[in-house]
């Protein structure tokens, strides 16, 4: 099932999660234990981040290195498959465009397809800056825009798509999900251009955005009234990050790119412990849920990598918010 219409849905609770796949060799089990943590919210769908080749030198001694090619984590997309049918909701595959050109996207989208995954999030990818990249830089016949990648999945879901130079017409029935960035991309050079630009993304066939992180709602609010004066109307999910430690809100900023409100800065500084940073999250999330679901947002989406840490933050979260 699409994710918008699991949106749609008559629910008292609409919420959704973000995970990251178990390295390789513990993926299955790794997986399981992860989802059997989740389900009890009941979620409308979880999505499942998929990561760019990384390159690492290895030193092998004689002040001699290694250079080994890391893949990107295996499995995503028949763990996906399994996941799906072993749990009987929406599984969002993510698909970048860094460390994949054109075919090899061609080919992802046409293995998500066999195994019936309806659900796919289009990201561009950041710079690989431990390999000294600077800006993105895309494979060679790859794509450099988000928006590009979207276009090559809507011609998959009209049946105007080729294969190693092989016209093919069978269609896709693909739900497009991508990102938004209520503080902006921190490549735009400003907000109205970051908007212009994430309407030209929506123009390609985009059905539903979520949002970057963020810890200040006027940020978000004032994002989404924007997006609908500009003619932006499909469902914008504001994406929520759990803090679990002091070091998160030094790393996020530098990250992420986004903004620490002061009020969250001094309480996560006063904390003695984690166990008081993962409080003072667990209370600003409430607040900014409570917030968000008043105006009538179409789901809380959080972001927890897999991490039991984060999980239980959310679970306190939860049932402040539901009972």
């Amino acid at each position: 099932m699409w994710v918008t219409k699991r949106l749609k849905q008559d629910k008292k609770v609409h919420i959704s999660f973000e995970i990251s796949p178990p390295p390789f060799g513990k993926g299955r089990e790794r997986a399981i234990e992860i989802f059997d943590q989740l389900m009890p919210f009941e979620p409308d769908f979880i999505s499942i981040t998929f990561h760019q080749e990384i390159v690492k030198h290895t030193p092998v001694g004689d002040s001699k290195f290694e250079q080994v090619i890391e893949k990107p984590k295996a499995g995503t997309i028949p763990l996906c498959a399994l996941l799906e049918g072993k749990y009987g909701i929406p599984i969002v595959q993510h698909l970048l465009c860094g460390s994949f050109n054109r075919e090899e996207t061609a080919y992802a989208l046409k293995e998500m397809a066999y195994v019936d995954l309806e659900n796919v999030f289009a990201l561009r990818g950041d710079p690989l800056i431990a390999q000294g990249q600077k800006q993105f830089i895309p494979e060679e016949n790859g794509h450099h825009y988000a928006s590009e990648l979207i276009e090559q999945i809507t011609l998959f879901n009209r049946g105007e798509h080729s294969l190693n130079g092989v016209r093919e017409t069978v269609k896709t029935n693909f739900c497009i999900g991508a990102a938004c960035y209520p503080e902006k991309h921190y490549e735009s050079l400003n907000k109205e251009y970051d908007l212009s630009k994430l309407k030209q993304k929506v123009e390609k066939g985009v059905d539903y955005l979520i949002t970057q992180m963020f810890y200040d709602n006027q940020a978000f609010l004032s994002f989404s009234e924007q997006a609908k004066e500009a003619g932006i109307t499909i469902p914008i999910i504001p994406g929520l990050n759990p803090l679990v430690s002091q070091k998160d809100i030094y790393d996020l900023p530098r990250v992420f790119h986004i903004n620490i409100p002061q009020r969250l800065v001094e309480m996560v500084e006063n904390a003695k412990d984690d166990s008081e940073v993962k409080k003072a999250s667990v209370e600003w999330l409430t607040q900014q849920g409570e917030e968000l679901l008043k105006k009538g947002v179409p789901s809380l989406h959080f972001f927890t990598e897999g991490r039991t840490s984060k999980i239980r933050v959310v679970e306190e979260v939860y049932h402040r918010l539901f009972g």
